[in-house]
């Protein structure tokens, strides 16, 4: 027997003091679920756990966007298929009108009226729709738009002229509103200055403000005088326009850029033939020239829209104007022609309206994966949204106020029917899609979940039962304890026995029972 070293009681203390850790380490288990609470625990597993934890939260963060992505599309959709009632409501209406019949010429102006008050509804329908990013909205994107005004510098057009003047504070709002980066200016012709002026136009630049463009408007009237007159060579003039002038070598180039050439005269085209001859439009070189001019504008990307007077009134002879060389290469290249005399003092309004249904596709960025990465690596997406407008859809020249107008409406609208089922479609492909990436995110996610779990969820009756055993082991160690003890204490008594004689017969009686224990 030792008495400087107690090693049972040591040995049974370092056990009850594991035991208290375990003990203490399953309840700790017990209360918050995890079997790794702290690094220690497994550390290893926890930096595994937490990097699957990241791609769990990342992966129902990604669900979350992909769900709000349908609720895009769908929204969408249920804005294209409103814009379906209205196109086809503009095709009942044609249908009607064709019925030449049994219509005045006043009731197809009602019908005309209704049919532009829908167009109108379409457009304004598309700029208020919710924004969905940057200047985009979910039916609308405005583009740049590059806009050159060729005005017809004869003192008829004087008035024309102050219209647009005055009327340019408006329509740079208006356009600026919608969002448009807007760049307009003017260049004149005349028969006696177009080709010392107005072809070139060197002195002239796209301008960004109304007060700046409203200057240069200035200054073309102040050419103009009551004897300035002459042939107006209109299609030479766009020529001259996009191939020699600064204006025309400016336009901005890019897929977001609408460029716009605006014809304003109240004159028949001089280009070729006799203006006075109603036959002239229909020689081999008036039919060419117009074809050249819409192929360069078509290549160019350029959409010319045709401002005149529906009647000539000078001459004896009656013909129509804008003469069919302008509203010809207008409507094929997409672009509106509109008359002084019915719209009045409102055309300004109107060419205004034409304009800002400028639009651009756009893409946008669905972040559908919980990682970094653009659309190759499979967490990012990429969708392109149609702007819809009556432009985007091919609806623009939609006009019921003849029997002709109406037959190729019906025409006309019905490719806007179909443009717009189109995009319907686009849109429950991009739905479906979406869809079908959220049920894989889902299993992701679970997967990730069950992994994570794996790792460091405590499994509770395992715990338990460990516990239990700890706490028997507990029980042990303290009786152990206490035997070690008793040990001690006898080796105490032993030593004061001996240590004074007088008790040396009650050593010897303790030390016989110490034996028969």
């Amino acid at each position: 027997m030792v008495i400087n070293t107690n090693l049972s009681a040591m040995m049974a203390n370092t056990q009850a003091l594991r035991i208290r850790g375990e003990v203490g380490r399953h309840l700790e288990r017990l209360s918050t679920g995890l079997k790794i609470n702290r690094g220690g625990d497994d550390p290893s597993g926890l930096g595994i756990a937490r990097n699957t934890q990241a791609q769990v939260r990342g992966t129902n963060t990604a669900i979350h966007n992909v769900e709000e992505g349908v609720h895009v599309y769908n929204m969408r959709d249920a804005l294209l298929a409103e814009d379906q009632e209205m196109v086809q409501r503009i095709r009942d209406l044609a249908v009607r009108s064709a019925n030449e019949a049994t219509l005045t010429t006043r009731d197809r102006q009602a019908m005309q009226q209704e049919v532009a008050k829908l167009m109108e509804q379409i457009n304004q329908a598309a700029y208020a729709s919710p924004k969905v990013g940057g200047t985009a909205r979910l039916l609308y994107a405005p583009s740049k738009l590059d806009v050159i005004w060729v005005l017809d510098a004869t003192a008829s057009m004087i008035p024309a002229a102050t219209a647009l003047r005055d009327a340019s504070a408006q329509m740079f709002n208006e356009f600026q509103a919608n969002g448009l980066d807007v760049r307009m200016n003017v260049t004149p012709f005349a028969f006696d200055i177009f080709q010392t002026w107005g072809a070139n136009s060197v002195s002239w630049s796209f301008q960004q403000d109304a007060v700046s463009f409203q200057d240069d408007v200035d200054e073309i009237v102040g050419m103009i005088t009551t004897g300035t007159g002459g042939l107006e060579n209109g299609l030479t003039a766009i020529n001259n326009t996009i191939d020699n002038g600064q204006l025309g070598g400016a336009f901005r180039t890019g897929s977001d850029v609408t460029r716009a050439i605006i014809l304003i005269t109240d004159e028949d085209a001089d280009d070729f033939g006799d203006p006075i001859d109603v036959n002239a439009n229909m020689t081999p070189i008036g039919i060419a020239a117009r074809a050249a001019l819409t192929a360069k504008l078509q290549a160019n990307d350029i959409t010319m829209h045709a401002v005149g007077m529906e009647r000539y009134l000078i001459w004896p002879a009656q013909w129509p104007a804008p003469d069919e060389d302008y509203a010809e290469v207008a409507r094929n290249t997409g672009g509106s022609v509109i008359t002084l005399e019915d719209a009045g003092t409102a055309w300004t309004t109107q060419i205004t309206s034409a304009l800002k249904a400028s639009y651009a596709d756009w893409d946008a960025e669905f972040q559908v994966g919980p990682d970094s990465g653009m659309n190759d690596s499979g967490h990012s997406m990429t969708f392109t949204f149609s702007s819809v407008t009556t432009d985007s859809m091919g609806l623009a020249s939609a006009n019921v106020a003849t029997t002709a107008g109406a037959q190729a409406t019906i025409d006309i609208a019905n490719n806007a029917l179909e443009w717009l089922s189109n995009e319907r479609a686009e849109t429950g492909w991009a739905v479906e899609r979406l869809k079908h990436i959220a049920n894989d995110l889902a299993a992701m996610s679970i997967g990730n979940s069950a992994f994570k779990s794996g790792l460091e969820d405590a499994l509770m009756d395992q715990e338990i039962v460990d516990m239990t055993i700890q706490n028997m082991l507990s029980n042990t160690v303290a009786a152990a304890q206490a035997q070690a003890n008793a040990t001690v204490e006898t080796a105490s008594q032993f030593i004061s026995v001996v240590s004074n004689s007088e008790n040396l017969d009650q050593f010897s009686g303790i030390f016989t029972v110490q034996q028969t224990l």
